[in-house]
């Protein structure tokens, strides 16, 4: 692969003749182009229809995986993961595994044994935990809790981001009154005081009103 920089012709990508031009790690390269030898094999759609896939059910959860991560690249390094590790069925039918999925990541000790439960009748949500006792606490008592629901159905995302402590050991949160017969994903993270860092995210469970 030839380096490609041009002040005469500026920016380029695509196809020219023999060769295409493509951009890796913010700089212009030139290579040869070579006709692929069936565009159109069945393992080729699965594996393109199955990235489409993935792409578009985790779009929703763009903002949160980059807040939950603290990477604005984060985005497409969860995806890949999730296609080598919570895709389930066979092209076309294809499916997630959500309890693979991991929308937060850090070194932050996660919370323990934590449970929800849902009433339909106020639309609330209740989160419990456990911590350990303050002399065998890893982390800090101040550490702020994050929710994250997730309505696979119709691609909806709540956010609750920061809305107790960890000491807590329990926050109640409101959420739409739309669309409860959907159940709903939910995950819990901690993060420090100053936002600085987070811990893995803790699948709760599919929640159910």
């Amino acid at each position: 692969m030839a380096k490609f920089e041009s002040s005469t012709f500026g920016k380029m990508s695509g196809r020219l003749g023999k060769v295409v031009a493509v951009k890796r790690n913010g700089k212009n390269f030139l290579r040869e182009y070579t006709v692929p030898a069936n565009p159109q094999t069945l393992k080729q759609q699965a594996n393109r229809m199955k990235f489409r896939f993935v792409n578009r059910s985790l779009t929703p959860l763009r903002q949160v995986i980059k807040r939950g991560y603290l990477d604005t690249q984060a985005f497409p390094k969860v995806c890949s993961k999730v296609l080598k590790t919570a895709v389930e069925g066979e092209y076309p039918d294809f499916a997630i595994d959500f309890s693979k999925l991991q929308p937060a990541d850090g070194t932050l000790p996660p919370v323990e044994m934590v449970t929800a439960e849902t009433r339909k009748s106020t639309s609330e949500v209740i989160v419990k935990w456990q911590i350990a006792p303050e002399a065998q606490l890893q982390g800090n008592a101040d550490d702020k809790i994050s929710l994250v629901f997730f309505d696979e159905a119709t691609g909806s995302c709540f956010f609750h981001q920061n809305i107790g402590s960890r000491s807590d050991q329990m926050v109640t949160v409101l959420l739409p009154e739309t669309n409860k017969e959907n159940p709903l994903h939910c995950w819990a993270y901690l993060s420090t005081s100053n936002g600085n860092m987070n811990s893995s995210s803790v699948y709760i469970g599919q929640l159910k009103w």
